[in-house]
């Protein structure tokens, strides 16, 4: 379940500032402070640098953060290139997402409604997407799974999309959907979905008899392809 007033909190702060702290966008339990990205055009195209001093930090109790730092280039015609994130997992992920279900010239016109939406004059301002009514990025639901990784996800997911149709507006205007997605609703059709589903599972599964040795405790992790939560047993 996604907390709306939460998750656009956490958007303002990653696109605007400041930054939010112990914000929870889901009902999976995991706080994060999001700080400012860095966001630039280099050589025509938007970059969007969420690395060190501009990332995602998930709060725990009685040890370190976990710290998720992000970065990626997106060209006008929305295409995401060039996207790292300190996560191997995570990238993958979002890559295959982002080429699929997520791909964003397809949901462009759905978020901002040709432009109206977006600046509520038409006039397709980037500079007025209205991140008070922000909805997530159709499909980015999909990215969750339990684990506090796939909560940040989908957070970058919407910080990628949302600064994209900033900076290029137009994509919303396009003549004809892209094949494949549903141009009139929020709704990306199953074969889609089903694309990128089989592909997460395709990368997950190498994880599944990954096991490691959790000091102090001595607690032997097996890491599940399937959700990637912690399934721990004493040794």
């Amino acid at each position: 379940m996604i907390k709306q007033e939460n998750f656009r909190r956490a958007l303002k702060a990653a696109l605007d500032g400041p930054q939010a702290k112990d914000v929870e966008w889901t009902s999976n339990g995991h706080d994060f402070n999001v700080k400012k990205a860095h966001i630039s055009k280099v050589a025509g195209e938007l970059l969007i640098d969420g690395t060190d001093g501009h990332h995602l930090s998930h709060r725990l109790r009685f040890r370190p953060d976990d710290q998720l730092f992000y970065k990626c280039r997106v060209a006008p015609s929305g295409d995401v290139r060039s996207l790292e994130i300190n996560v191997k997992s995570s990238v993958d992920i979002l890559k295959d997402w982002f080429e699929t279900a997520g791909k964003i010239a397809a949901v462009a016109g759905t978020i901002l409604g040709a432009g109206q939406q977006a600046t509520g004059d038409g006039t397709g301002k980037a500079d007025k997407v209205d991140l008070d009514k922000a909805t997530p990025t159709p499909s980015s639901i999909e990215l969750l799974d339990g684990d506090w990784r796939s909560d940040a996800e989908f957070l970058i997911a919407n910080i990628i999309t949302y600064a994209t149709l900033r900076e290029f507006p137009e994509l919303a205007t396009r003549p004809a959907p892209i094949a494949g997605f549903t141009a009139i609703t929020m709704t990306v059709r199953p074969e889609i979905l089903a694309e990128f589903t089989e592909r997460r599972r395709r990368h997950t599964e190498a994880e599944f008899y990954c096991l490691r040795i959790i000091a102090p405790t001595g607690a032997l992790q097996v890491r599940s392809a399937a959700n990637r939560r912690d399934i721990s047993r004493q040794r």
